[in-house]
């Protein structure tokens, strides 16, 4: 799986052209965006000029039409006062007989106002004469209206009412009404004022110089318009060649970038800016990324090329894991089908057959923890020593208690492995032990499933093992079938997270206990892959089904009577032969329910709970040295050290020959301040085993801590050479060698 991920990584990164527009929808151009700004900013401009200047300028007009109204409407007054003072003229205006002559004398008397100046321009145009009480035209001149008409418009009755109103109340003699936009002024003067039935008389003047004005108004604002638009222009062209292109040439340039051409240099503005700084950044990054991408690309092939090879040699790898286990039976009293399935190139599961002297056959299946390379070479450590061990340890549960030994001291990592052992006797007899493994399973061949089980402990994980490797006898009879097999099978899930689970395995057994072994197997895979649903599966599948045949029956008859064998057989001290390095003699652990739970929280290193169930076990067996020993490690790695330094003082009063117990109680003391005493410690641990690389380490930190730095790096400098690859160490050597420069 981690070459697969490795190998689209690399798959990735070859592809040949990546657009970064991708998924960017352009709907609009920054220069459509400048230049609608451009415009609002002129309305607004031209906006703010007409009320500035524009209404101040009609202000004066109004300002010069009222007073020009002024000047018309006292000359009108003027010219009427003779017929406003004659009380006869008036009566004669009430009498028909006479209204004409009074109209014509009207005219007379304004006549001087109708003459042409010099500009060919008159004073008046016209008027008319209104009866105030019923608001209807008497006489209109130099247009004849209809005599008797109404007037049609309301503003000039409030006008006719207003000038009666000023006239008694304030003696005002008309009312001017200046027009700026008819370029006319209305003047309302009332010719009598008897309170019953008078006369008002509304003339118009024209205003020439008025639209004279408006034009030259209008000029002006034209030509400020012209000129505020050419300076926007003029303005809109600077942005667009300082801001603008250069923008676009950077967009257009990181495009390019983008397909692939790398070769783009964006053209250099010469401003000194932020812009120019902007595009001389812009090309300078091309140019590094071109370089760089060139590196890369030199990179990816050389990785593509170690990729290659790392994937042949795990080619190599998983033929050479694979033809170390048996592809086939290795005797005809047994017929075996096996299905073998490595998460990854190679696999954490290994299995094994052994053919002893005497006739028996040895049945091994181990499944280390973890997967892919890792887990690969724990089982070839394991292969190595197993193949050693097996037929000089011909029972199960001595020959894994000595490989527990002996894995434990090589592997110097957290790694470890399960196994689950048999020894098939000549005389039918079934010989086992459970490392911890999944149950051990013999189909009957009347469709009975027996579940195997016995005391054990994970193979290379602790070398001094809290359970006993307990061995248990059963018998198998022509027709039955043992089910090896690893977690993977009956851990497997479903979308829903729900494990296939041992009893759904046993149930499928007794169902297709009468199939072929190769069927058999086929079956069981079949069933487990249906269940999952399309869920991936997380670890390595071995399935390894074995019939006993009816030779070994007849391998039986002619087989040496033996010993008549307990039911349960269990390895003591007397029967353990000696490996190339002594086994430790090991305190006899009762394997308790409490024990159990202690031991398996503290494999999944919850140090808070197997302190509390290591508590229990000691509570109720005060003698039990192993368990008071992980008492006092659940409480180390929790970092209480005053704590962890009182047990392992306890501890130490009765096992002297415990390297690690020997190092925990230096690292105590050195947490504590006592590197005196720590030194000593970590000495004794080095008696114990020369082996520890951890102990020379902390005695060269606490020899360091005391200014002894030569001595310090004589014993990291061993540290190093029993674990090289261990950068904790190099790191200390480093600054170590740092401090005595």
């Amino acid at each position: 799986m981690i070459v697969e991920r490795e190998k689209a990584l690399l798959d990735s990164f070859k592809e040949e052209e990546v657009s970064i527009t991708d998924g960017f929808n352009k709907k609009q151009s920054l220069v459509l965006k400048i230049s609608l700004i451009f415009l609002g900013l002129t309305i607004v401009n031209l906006l703010v000029f007409w009320i500035a200047t524009g209404s101040n300028q009609i202000s004066l007009i109004m300002d010069k039409a009222t007073l020009k109204s002024k000047n018309v409407g006292n000359s009108l007054v003027d010219q009427l006062k003779p017929l406003m003072s004659n009380p006869k003229w008036a009566i004669m205006m009430d009498d028909e007989k006479s209204v004409k002559d009074a109209q014509k004398m009207l005219v007379d008397a304004l006549k001087k106002s109708f003459k042409k100046d010099q500009n060919n321009n008159t004073a008046l145009e016209s008027f008319k004469v209104i009866n105030s009480k019923n608001q209807k035209v008497i006489f209109s001149y130099p247009n004849k209206l209809e005599k008797g008409k109404e007037i049609t418009t309301q503003e000039e009755k409030q006008s006719i009412l207003k000038v009666f109103q000023l006239s008694r109340l304030k003696g005002v003699r008309y009312l001017p009404k200046p027009e700026i936009f008819k370029l006319k002024a209305y003047f309302f003067i009332p010719i009598t004022d008897r309170q019953i039935q008078d006369y008002v008389l509304i003339a118009d003047s024209p205003m020439p110089f008025i639209w004279e004005n408006l034009k030259k108004l209008f000029v002006i604002a034209l030509i400020m318009v012209g000129l505020m638009l050419l300076v926007q222009v003029l303005m809109g062209f600077l942005i667009y060649k300082l801001v603008v292109k250069p923008v676009k040439n950077l967009a257009e340039g990181s495009q390019k970038i983008a397909e692939g051409n790398l070769d783009i240099q964006v053209k250099e503005v010469k401003s000194t800016d932020e812009m120019g700084m902007l595009v001389y950044m812009f090309n300078k990054m091309a140019a590094a990324l071109k370089e760089k991408t060139g590196k890369l690309e030199g990179t990816l092939a050389e990785l593509d090329k170690q990729f290659q090879i790392m994937m042949n040699e795990l080619d190599m790898a998983q033929n050479i894991q694979q033809s170390l286990m048996p592809q086939k039976t290795i005797t005809d009293k047994l017929k075996t089908s096996i299905y073998y399935a490595p998460l990854e190139k190679v696999s954490g599961d290994y299995y094994d057959m052994f053919e002893f002297e005497d006739g028996s056959i040895g049945l091994l299946m181990m499944d280390a923890s973890g997967h892919g390379v890792p887990a690969a070479l724990v089982t070839m450590l394991a292969k190595v020593i197993i193949a050693r061990l097996a037929p000089e340890n011909q029972v199960p549960g001595q020959m894994l208690s000595i490989a527990n030994t002996d894995l434990s001291r090589a592997i110097v990592t957290s790694d470890y492995l399960t196994a689950f052992y048999y020894i098939l006797r000549p005389d039918m007899t079934l010989d086992y032990c459970n490392g911890s493994h999944q149950f051990g399973v013999i189909l009957r061949k009347n469709g009975e499933v027996e579940t195997l089980d016995t005391d054990g402990f994970f193979v290379g994980a602790i070398e001094e093992s809290p359970f006993e490797f307990e061995t248990k006898t059963t018998k198998v009879e022509v027709g039955d079938r043992i089910i090896h097999y690893t977690d993977g099978i009956v851990e497997g899930t479903d979308p829903e997270r729900n494990e296939y689970s041992y009893e759904r395995f046993v149930e499928l057994l007794k169902k297709i206990k009468d199939l072929e072994l190769d069927e058999f197997n086929k079956k069981i895979i079949e069933d487990v892959d249906a269940f999952a649903q399309g869920e991936p599966r997380k670890d390595d599948y071995t399935l390894f089904s074995i019939e006993v045949m009816p030779q070994a029956l007849e391998a039986s008859k002619i087989a040496p009577k033996s010993k008549e064998a307990s039911s349960v057989r269990k390895v003591t001290n007397e029967s353990k032969p000696r490996t190339s390095e002594a086994v430790e003699e090991k305190t006899d652990v009762v394997a308790s329910s409490a024990l159990k739970d202690a031991m398996k929280f503290y494999k999944e290193h919850d140090f808070e709970k197997a302190k509390d169930f290591f508590g229990r076990v000691i509570a109720d067996e005060p003698t039990n040295d192993s368990a008071k020993l992980y008492y006092a490690n659940s409480v180390f790695y929790l970092k209480d050290y005053w704590m962890a330094l009182e047990l392992l003082e306890t501890y130490m009063e009765t096992n002297t020959e415990n390297a690690y117990a020997h190092l925990k109680l230096g690292v105590c003391y050195a947490k504590s301040d006592q590197d005196d005493r720590a030194i000593e410690q970590y000495k004794k641990a080095i008696m114990v085993n020369s082996k520890l690389a951890e102990a020379y380490g902390q005695l060269g930190i606490s020899l360091a801590n005391k200014g002894e730095l030569e001595s310090a790096k004589e014993n990291i400098e061993k540290a190093l050479e029993i674990k090289p690859g261990d950068n904790r160490l190099k790191k200390l050597h480093d600054k170590l060698m740092a401090k005595i420069a």
